[in-house]
């Protein structure tokens, strides 16, 4: 036997060690190679009309798998991968085997074959070490075996609440929540209130941290019940094992609100408090004589025999809720209430400067008084002055308003002043019967004006004058100067009155008619 070998199988050569066997074993190849065998038997000669091809396979390459990493317990790993394979055939199976100890090796568990060459690894409670076996071509006659990776575990955390006593504190107080933690600094703890269903986040970096929780008090009591919803550690690993609980009852504070400082007129005030939370009580001064302390509306009575124009008071309205309390206080001024006033006389007046001076009594020292005119024209000199001079008064009647003040408190009287004209009678009859028997000039204000009257007859002669100025003024009687008592007849009267308040002149004359019955 002659074994002949080509590359190309087309040119043909002898094997280098020449086989005179029937079987020949080829050595180790490169690339593909082809082999035939010629058989010689005496002079006999026959070469095989077939060819044995050897093909060589490019060896595989780059089955590196990524990457080793740490999970946390009973928590997959991120999927093994690797890069894009060369070698072989093109063509490849995988085996993915795993290992607690990296010496027994077995098929790991799940889908180890798949075809894309990736391996998602199990939810792990121990480390465990991978690699992975690709092979190519027929009969798996390329093969290679990949790196080890190793996947770690990391512990999980736990949680616990560990001051479990019940509290009780007043609405914007702190509750403490204080922790004992395991795992990897640090940590984010996530707390909730089992009633309200609140859960809040907190970063916590110490294994014993406290949580500092400010609970709402919308009603006047409260209660939560806080746990732990969530711990996880700075490996990201989440606890599976949460205890302990904290009750808190929240009371809610107070706003106290007594209502606004109050002005009052006399020893009475309803006080109006608005409750907010809690029981309510009234404090007073030791003025009050009368009143219901629990009451958020009410009405208070006190010693009115205080002196001056007014008192101030304060009223104090606490609420207490459990230990939570608020005050407010309300400050009331009572005023002295205006007694009685007198505005004067309605008066029926002859004027013919239509003035007149007021005789209301006098406000007290406190009070203020004023005059003003609801009807008619008079105009007051001094509105505030109970005894000043009123000008311009209409003809007819006028009214005017005494209004005396005290802070809120006012007390009104009305005088009604009817002015007419001057009246002159045009006779008289002095016969001494009690009738009629003098000569009198209706109107005249003898008080506050210069008047002068002057009586003349028939020829001429004044027979009478009397005046107010330095001497009594007197009507006349029908006697001249000498008191002798004069004829039946017509005289004649001259009037003089010039206003002491204006300085108004006014002048009048006319008959008068003198008989004797």
């Amino acid at each position: 036997y002659l074994w002949q070998i080509s590359n190309d199988n087309a040119t043909w050569s002898p094997v280098a060690v020449n086989c005179t066997g029937a079987m020949y074993d080829p050595p180790a190849l490169t690339v593909t190679t082809y082999y035939k065998r010629q058989v010689i038997s005496g002079e006999c000669t026959v070469l095989s009309a077939s060819t044995v091809r050897i093909t060589v396979l490019p060896v595989i390459t780059n089955n590196i798998i990524s990457s080793a990493q740490t999970v946390c317990y009973n928590t997959a790993p991120v999927p093994l991968t690797s890069p894009a394979l060369s070698g072989g055939n093109g063509t490849y199976t995988y085996l993915w085997e795993q290992s607690a100890d990296g010496i027994t090796w077995t098929a790991a568990q799940g889908v180890n074959n798949a075809a894309s060459g990736v391996y998602q690894p199990s939810a792990l409670m121990v480390p465990m070490k991978y690699k992975r076996t690709v092979k190519s071509g027929d009969n798996d006659c390329c093969q290679n075996i990949s790196n080890i990776i190793d996947i770690g575990i990391n512990a999980l955390p736990s949680g616990i609440i560990s001051n479990n006593a019940d509290t009780t504190v007043c609405g914007g107080s702190e509750v403490l929540l204080k922790l004992k933690l395991t795992g990897a600094v640090p940590w984010t703890v996530i707390y909730k209130d089992l009633i309200s269903s609140l859960e809040e986040t907190k970063a916590v970096s110490v294994a014993t941290g406290i949580i500092s929780v400010i609970p709402a008090s919308p009603a006047g009591q409260n209660t939560y019940n806080y746990s732990l919803a969530k711990v996880s550690d700075g490996n990201g690993c989440i606890a599976t094992s949460l205890a302990g609980t904290k009750k808190a009852t929240v009371y809610k504070v107070p706003s106290a609100d007594a209502g606004p400082d109050i002005i009052i007129c006399g020893p009475e005030i309803t006080l109006t408090a608005i409750p907010s939370a809690g029981a309510g009580t009234w404090h007073y001064p030791s003025a009050v004589l009368h009143s219901v302390i629990n009451d958020p509306s009410i009405t208070v009575i006190i010693d009115s025999a205080f002196a001056g124009a007014n008192i101030s008071h304060k009223f104090l309205w606490e609420e207490i809720n459990w230990q939570c309390k608020s005050k407010d206080s309300a400050n009331v001024t009572f005023y002295q209430r205006v007694t009685s006033i007198n505005a004067g006389p309605d008066t029926v007046l002859y004027s013919f400067d239509k003035t007149i001076y007021m005789v209301a009594d006098p406000p007290a020292d406190w009070e203020t008084g004023s005059w003003t005119a609801i009807s008619g024209t008079g105009i007051p000199g001094n509105p505030t002055d109970n005894k000043t001079i009123v000008t311009d008064l209409a003809s007819g009647s006028n009214t005017l308003l005494w209004t005396v003040v005290n802070g809120p408190c006012k007390v009104e009287d009305v005088l009604e002043i009817t002015v007419n004209n001057i009246f002159v009678p045009e006779g008289f009859s002095p016969n001494n019967d009690n009738s009629n028997d003098l000569f009198i000039i209706t109107g005249l204000d003898l008080q506050n004006q210069s008047t002068e009257l002057k009586i003349v007859n028939s020829a001429g002669s004044e027979v009478f004058s009397t005046s107010n100025s330095g001497q009594e003024w007197k009507d006349w009687d029908g006697k001249n100067f000498r008191g002798n008592d004069l004829p039946e007849g017509t005289y004649y009267y001259l009037l003089k009155m010039v206003s002491n308040n204006n300085g108004q002149v006014f002048k009048e004359s006319g008959f008068i008619v003198l008989k004797r019955y």
